[in-house]
């Protein structure tokens, strides 16, 4: 018998990469599922947001109608018995796990303003917008946006979802971002 030849070593190396490439290729994908992704920041951002919208802040038995004193309460941070809230932490509220961090925003236009953060008025109990000092002070109203203290943010994605509400009479849009 005679020993190997050339062409039967290269078109067994040939097949060997071939099979090394093939292992290459299809690894990752098969492994995948198993790496992080922004999909479960997608779905964390959309259920916050449908939470908000149609439970937590919504008046009863109307979605994306907001109770504009809750939506100041949970947003400013504070505990007020008349509205149904469990948990101490604003992720606690809403059922997201704490390494996610979060942050509401409630911009709109009560009067002639345009896409603006709004404001609770502690003194007239009434939606106004923050730009407004006149009607909006600092230290004693409450700006309707708040993020979590828990994580700074990071490089990675951030997913944005928004809904259309109506609060105290006025249209708005609500922001829920979480990265």
């Amino acid at each position: 018998m005679r020993g190997q030849t050339t062409l039967d070593f290269a078109t067994g190396a040939s097949l060997f990469l071939l099979a090394v490439l093939f292992v290459f290729a299809f690894v990752p994908g098969i492994l995948s599922p198993f790496t992080a992704t922004a999909q479960e920041e997608t779905v964390t951002a959309n259920r916050a947001a449908d939470v908000l919208t149609k439970d937590l802040l919504a008046s009863p038995g109307e979605s994306y109608l907001l109770d504009g004193e809750c939506t100041a309460v949970l947003l400013g941070g504070l505990v007020d018995p008349g509205c149904d809230f469990r948990g101490s932490t604003l992720n606690a509220r809403l059922g997201i796990a704490d390494e996610q961090s979060i942050n509401i925003t409630v911009r709109g236009s009560p009067g002639a303003g345009g896409d603006e953060l709004l404001c609770w008025n502690t003194t007239t109990q009434t939606i106004v917008n923050a730009s407004s000092s006149a009607r909006c002070s600092v230290s004693t109203d409450i700006r309707l946006t708040r993020e979590t203290d828990s994580l700074a943010r990071s490089s990675g994605s951030v997913i944005t979802a928004r809904r259309i509400v109506a609060i105290d009479g006025h249209t708005a849009t609500m922001e829920v971002r979480v990265w």
